[in-house]
């Protein structure tokens, strides 16, 4: 896990990637194409640009609204050190955030971009809320929609774990 350090420093990391993707694809987009292959190029080239940066940039904001939610109720004390795994590096055995006070883990956390809890992205909540019910501290699930937020609370509840899930105040909801 890296230290996050100033959450408005890495606050401002994820502006500049988020304007240099911007700029990017802007510059790949001011064409029409000629024809169906030279669209296809096109939005080949977009995906390459883009696929990766689309998620893990939002994942790293989601993360520091996270950090910065933990903050503002007094969940943790000021002065908390953040470490967290801002591009979805983390193994089975680190979580998206976490939170310290010396040595001793205060909150362990795990954060997800999808807005619709459907096929892979049910599975792969179950495995993650598996995981995180493991960790040290008080545990915490950040979505970013209702649907997401109400099954993760099913799960989390039949399985009896101990993990607060809480939307995070981010774009807009979806169905």
């Amino acid at each position: 896990m890296e230290h996050i350090g100033s959450l408005d420093s890495a606050e401002e990391k994820v502006l500049a990637d988020s304007s240099l993707l911007l700029k990017t694809l802007k510059e790949n987009c001011t064409r029409e194409p000629d024809s169906a292959a030279d669209a296809v190029r096109v939005l080949a080239n977009i995906r390459d640009l883009a696929y990766e940066n689309l998620n893990q940039i939002q994942h790293e904001y989601l993360i520091l609204l996270a950090a910065r939610y933990l903050a503002a109720k007094k969940i943790v004390p000021v002065g908390t050190c953040w470490q967290w795994n801002p591009r979805q590096t983390g193994g089975i055995g680190e979580p998206d955030l976490q939170g310290s006070a010396g040595a001793q883990v205060l909150v362990s956390a795990e954060i997800t971009t999808s807005g619709r809890p459907k096929g892979t992205i049910d599975k792969r909540m179950r495995t993650t809320l598996a995981k995180l019910n493991g960790f040290a501290g008080r545990r915490f699930y950040f979505v970013r929609t209702s649907a997401m937020s109400n099954r993760a609370s099913t799960i989390v509840k039949a399985n009896k774990y101990v993990i607060a899930v809480v939307i995070l105040p981010y774009g807009a909801d979806e169905p």
